[in-house]
């Protein structure tokens, strides 16, 4: 049987292959993007270099730090032997190269929304690029967020290592020093770009989450964080514990994994709403959150912490909306709650007794559980997605 790895050893691997993937993506935007847009004229190049910046600057820095950090894992003679440190320390003091990406990431997001209404070829463009292989799912501004975490990312990456690194191992002193020049690119980073509060902020949460999260804290300006905390959230299975941040755009829940959080939703505000949880228990401390793209209930510890994010998530949803426009969803606008699977044994449509052979099906516009043979329909939802036909009992069809 293969020895279990060491702690140290995955912290090792996990760096490695993060970087290894943080330089294909940039390479991914790089061929699939950069070049094309120049290639056939879509953007000129005045466009190309305010939407990208110096983006190309940063691959081949990621290749040669990959490279290095490859090259170091293979010459360790065990498990947890590999020593980065070194890489580390004559990579660091180059990760201020950042700094000019940084300093104009927020103005090449405008640039993508303006080229986006003010050449369709170029929205054209990023839909077709979307299902290359290469980007595996990810859109552009997936992609543009991934320098503006890197460095920090670094430092949570051997900042973890050099928990696990005892002090008589040959690259302890190494750690040390790599993670002062990392403090001092990062804080470099910082003063030229005239970094906020907020944004120290929103960055920290990004951070809390897998490297490979499609999530963008920092794409919007004005988002602001409002507060975060444990609920307990009613799902198909059961009731289960989640976290919750929100902010004056945007609600989001995640559960935690070996590597951070993985997120799980992340729902606009502006189709959201909250009501009264009617048809559960300890209604006092429950309340009900309802989207387009998901809607169920949770639970607060308490029921004046309830009232709470009851009070704060509605505060929100109208100040969001006063400065959109935009109106209230109705109960037909929105996804439904499901039905748990434990509450109910048999299909709710004709009443067979769910089995091994016998499946449970949710529907996807009411919600209900039902048996294969009363979900054999599929309608386009367009509220919930309007990429696809979704599965309906017979009823909703």
């Amino acid at each position: 049987m293969p020895q279990e790895k060491s702690t140290r050893q995955r912290v090792l691997e996990e760096i490695v292959a993060t970087e290894q993937g943080y330089m294909r993506d940039l390479q991914a935007v790089a061929e699939v993007f950069i070049g094309p847009l120049r290639k056939n004229a879509i953007l000129n190049p005045q466009e190309v270099q305010e939407l990208f910046s110096s983006w190309e600057v940063l691959v081949p820095f990621s290749q040669k730090l990959f490279t290095d950090l490859d090259v170091a894992m293979k010459r360790a003679t065990g498990d947890g032997k590999a020593c980065v440190g070194p890489v580390f320390v004559e990579f660091a003091p180059h990760f201020r190269l950042y700094s000019d990406y940084l300093k104009n990431y927020e103005r090449g997001m405008a640039a993508k929304t303006s080229f986006m209404g003010k050449y369709p070829a170029f929205g054209e463009f990023l839909t077709a690029m979307a299902s290359d292989p290469r980007c595996h799912g990810l859109d552009l501004g997936s992609f543009l967020i991934m320098p503006v975490q890197r460095v920090p990312r670094y430092k949570l990456l051997i900042d973890e290592l050099f928990k696990h690194t005892p002090q008589n191992h040959p690259d302890h002193d190494h750690l040390v020093v790599a993670l002062e020049k990392i403090q001092e690119a990062a804080l470099h980073n910082n003063k030229m770009i005239g970094k906020s509060a907020e944004f120290d902020t929103l960055m920290a949460i990004q951070l809390k989450f897998e490297a490979n999260t499609v999530l963008n804290l920092l794409d919007v300006p004005s988002r602001r964080f409002v507060r975060e905390g444990d609920l307990d959230k009613l799902c198909r299975n059961g009731v289960k514990s989640r976290h919750f941040w929100l902010f004056n755009d945007k609600l989001i829940y995640a559960v935690y994994l070996l590597n951070g959080y993985q997120l799980h939703q992340d729902i606009d505000l502006r189709e959201c709403e909250i009501a009264p949880a009617e048809t559960v228990q300890d209604q006092d401390r429950a309340f009900e959150i309802i989207s387009t793209k998901k809607s169920f209930v949770v639970w607060a510890r308490e029921s004046s912490e309830a009232d709470e994010w009851r009070e704060a998530i509605t505060k929100c949803i109208e100040d969001v909306r006063a400065r959109t426009g935009d109106m209230p969803r109705t109960r037909a606008d929105v996804a439904p709650i499901w039905t748990p699977d434990a509450a109910v044994p048999a299909c709710m449509s004709c009443g067979a007794t769910f089995s091994v052979m016998r499946r449970k099906h949710h529907c996807r516009n009411c919600g209900r559980a039902v048996c294969g043979a009363c979900s054999k329909n599929k309608l386009r939802l367009k509220h919930i997605d309007e990429s696809k036909d979704l599965r309906v009992c017979t009823p909703c069809f």
